[in-house]
């Protein structure tokens, strides 16, 4: 038997192959539709061509084990999602299809920054089809190959942000069962999001698997995956323990030749303790590592909730240089000299518009300029060329050549802060700290609005032990910078080295006695001691006061501290509380009057970012149950919070596709009725446009005046949409009228056109044409 994945031929009956451990054979409990021939789509889904009339492919993003995912333009909406085709194989069985049809009822209901929403299931040219929301980025597979193991720091950061989805997902009683790097999107920003939840199931439900049947990636699968148990909360935490794993160490905990052998050591093998293979992991993130790797699952974390309150106090404990600003250039761009992800495009978008450019001059140049002697020299490389090979060698890690090529790129425009920066950022790569220096400051005289060069001279006079000097920049870093993890970070790390510094700074030193200081304690041995006595009062002035000591201002570093740390964790009320206690025992600390600010608006955010989460889901709930307008209208109150939501127009969109049909026939009934009251002037100022009212304005009024009495009919009411919103409506329509003379007349029997353009909830007649009957 042939496995249609790595296509390696198997023994005959073979229910899984032997090399990749993909199931050959379906499950006899649920067996394959025999009733439907499993065919591809119909065109390949090439660049540029429309999937289901409505998606533009733009690219392909991978292929799964589920089917192909594309990058495409809904054309309805305008913005970019993401497409996933399920294979033949999976399409051709409608209980299956059903059951993820189900399951992604519950998976889009999640409405969490770090996860992906899942918007819907449909079919087009006979295949289902998957939308989601498109991230872009790369998975975190792809950047633990590009960059290897993470630091403790960046990998708890990744971890607790997946919890957190996590969290959200399993409140909804949604259990993700394949977890992993590969379905861990990390976006431009650094931010993780959770994909794939659409073949996840509800805890709540019944189960889409049957005995014996494994679902997910063996090498992230929880014993009781692979020996075809119940899955629960705990499974995702099992899997989030593989991933913190190949995170922190570059390896999954089990390895085999075949997955089926590596799922079977998850059930039988005990895994390597990761800080054997790397041993800067801590004691305690070793622990939980391994505690989330129980093949027992009573003996795991229960919830996300407490793995995430562990990771939580073990980020308090590693040094904060270790949670921001690596000289790895796979680190986040806000603090570090790394090429963004659209530059390592551009050489491939340059290359592209070359050829273009070639083929079109091809065409339209005179043949003698094509075939002439004396071709015009090839073009000197340009700026964005040395700075498209700078960042390809600082990806290499070729920091030498890279510094080379910046040095071009900033000869040719010694204004371009990228070349200048890149320049500094090699030099500082290669340990070249004094030579870094200056450059940085040339960085900064280019543009003193860019935080990225502040942060670098804070981090190389910290490691200079230069703590005044640091502490200048990174304050220079935290007024340009924008607000953000790495911003919450450096704050910090303010707060440290002013308290360093304190006890050089608030505490005198003691000084010993010398000739030159008064010796009130120790009487001299040249003269005899002498009573002090006190001056007499002057009647003309006040008596000197005596000088107070000065009253030592207490400690409130600790409370600081204690505070930021509540703000990293999203607790703003505890931090609220801690800055007010700062503030009441030094009112002009200028630290907590900045962090109870930021802890008040992170509160509001959260507010509002609650309130947009719970009308969405209200929202979501109204269309789910066809009430379409209550949908509309619950979406809006979202937009009106959050303006550039797109689930909310999302939601309207498609409930206004559900309420357009309605809303049609409506329209025609209302126009019926209007006839027959005498109303119809009134009617079509309402429902048409005005260049259409103004044209059947008179006509109206002719036919109202010359026939007191109406009768009209409609039927046969066909309706054709041309797009969200644009639609088309014929039917067939009978008037008949009695003159003043009380003469019954028949004044139109045929097919009426109407023309219909949306204006926000409202349709409007935007043409009329009748066509009586028996003309064509």
């Amino acid at each position: 038997m042939i496995c249609p994945k790595c296509q390696f031929e198997n023994p005959p009956g073979s229910g899984f192959c032997s090399r990749c451990g993909t199931q050959i054979s379906p499950s006899t409990d649920i067996p394959y539709s025999q009733t439907e021939t499993i065919q591809q789509p119909k065109e390949e889904l090439t660049i540029g061509s429309t999937f289901a009339g409505r998606y533009q492919i733009i690219e392909e993003l991978g292929r799964g084990g589920m089917g192909n995912v594309y990058k495409v333009l809904d054309k309805e909406l305008g913005e970019k999602v993401a497409l996933k085709l399920l294979k033949p194989e999976i399409a051709a069985d409608h209980r299956i299809i059903e059951r993820f049809r189900n399951e992604i009822k519950f998976a889009r209901k999640i409405t969490h920054k770090n996860v992906c929403r899942v918007f819907d299931l449909s079919k087009a040219e006979r295949t289902p089809y998957i939308t989601m929301e498109y991230v872009s980025g790369e998975d975190l597979k792809s950047t633990l190959r590009r960059v290897g193991p993470l630091s403790e720091g960046k990998a708890i950061y990744i971890a607790k942000q997946v919890c957190e989805g996590l969290i959200e997902a399993h409140k909804l009683g949604v259990v993700h069962r394949d977890l992993k790097p590969q379905n861990i999107m990390i976006d431009k920003k650094g931010y993780p999001h959770i994909m794939d939840f659409g073949i996840a199931r509800s805890m709540k439900g019944e189960g889409i698997t049957t005995s014996g049947m494994m679902i997910g990636t063996p090498e992230y699968m929880a014993p009781e995956q692979v020996e075809g148990k119940e899955a629960d909360q705990r499974t995702d935490i099992y899997a989030m323990g593989v991933v913190l794993y190949e995170m922190v160490t570059g390896t999954t905990p089990f390895k085999g030749d075949t997955a089926l052998s590596v799922a079977i050591k998850h059930t039988r093998e005990k895994p390597r303790n990761p800080r054997e293979i790397n041993d800067q992991i801590s004691v305690e993130l070793s622990r939980l590592i391994l505690k989330c790797l129980e093949k027992d699952k009573d003996k795991r974390y229960q919830s996300v909730l407490e793995l995430l309150d562990v990771l939580n106090r073990i980020a308090e404990g590693f040094p904060t240089t270790d949670k921001v600003l690596p000289d790895k250039p796979s680190t986040s761009r806000a603090l570090s000299g790394k090429p963004g992800l659209k530059k390592i495009f551009i050489p491939v978008i340059a290359v592209t518009a070359l050829i273009i450019a070639a083929v079109l001059a091809w065409r339209f140049t005179p043949l003698p300029e094509i075939f002439g002697i004396s071709p015009s020299p090839p073009e000197a490389p340009s700026i964005e060329d040395h700075l498209n090979s700078a960042n390809q060698l600082w990806k290499e890690k070729e920091y030498s050549k890279a510094y080379d090529q910046f040095k071009k790129a900033r000869d040719l425009d010694p204004k371009n802060f990228d070349a200048q920066f890149g320049l500094a950022n090699s030099l500082k790569a290669q340990d070249k700290l004094d030579e870094s220096i200056p450059e940085y400051e040339k960085a900064i005289a280019i543009d003193e609005k860019d935080h990225r060069a502040y942060g670098q001279l804070g981090l190389i006079y910290e490691q200079k032990q230069e703590w005044s000097k640091a502490l200048d920049y990174y304050k220079k870093y935290l007024n340009t910078a924008p607000q953000g993890q790495d911003f919450a970070l450096v704050s910090q790390k303010v707060i440290n080295i002013q308290d360093q510094m304190q006890p050089v700074s608030a505490k005198p030193e003691p000084r010993p006695a010398s000739a030159e200081e008064p010796k009130a304690a120790q009487p001299s041995k040249k003269a005899p001691s002498k009573k002090v006595e006190a001056e007499p009062v002057k009647p003309e002035g006040k008596r000197p006061e005596k000088k107070k000591p000065e009253e030592k201002k207490p400690d409130i570093s600790v409370k600081l501290n204690e505070g930021v740390n509540a703000l990293s964790r999203g607790d703003f009320d505890e931090c609220i509380k801690l800055m007010e206690e700062v503030l009441r025992l030094d009112p002009g600390n200028s630290s907590a009057q900045f962090f109870l600010a930021e802890a008040k608006k992170k509160k509001e955010e959260n507010r509002k970012e609650q309130q947009v989460k719970d009308g969405l889901n209200q929202a979501q709930e109204s269309f789910d149950q066809g009430k379409y307008q209550e949908c509309i209208d619950q979406a809006k109150r979202v937009l009106s919070l959050d303006p550039e939501n797109a689930q909310a127009r999302r939601l309207i969109t498609q409930a206004r596709i559900r309420l357009a049909p309605q809303q049609a026939k409506l329209l025609v009934e209302q126009y019926i009725q209007s006839l027959n009251t005498k109303n119809l002037l009134r009617f079509y100022e309402r429902a048409c446009s005005p260049e259409v009212y103004q044209r059947l304005k008179n006509q109206a009024q002719a036919i109202m005046a010359t026939y007191p009495n109406l009768q009209a009919t409609a039927s046969d009411i066909n309706i054709q949409f041309k797009g969200v919103d644009r639609a088309e409506i014929s039917f067939s329509h009978i008037i008949t009228g009695t003159s003043k003379d009380g003469i019954r007349e028949s004044l139109f029997e045929g097919i009426i056109n109407w023309g219909l353009t949306r204006e926000d909830d409202a349709w409007k007649i935007t043409s009329i044409n009748a066509v009586p009957k028996g003309k064509k």
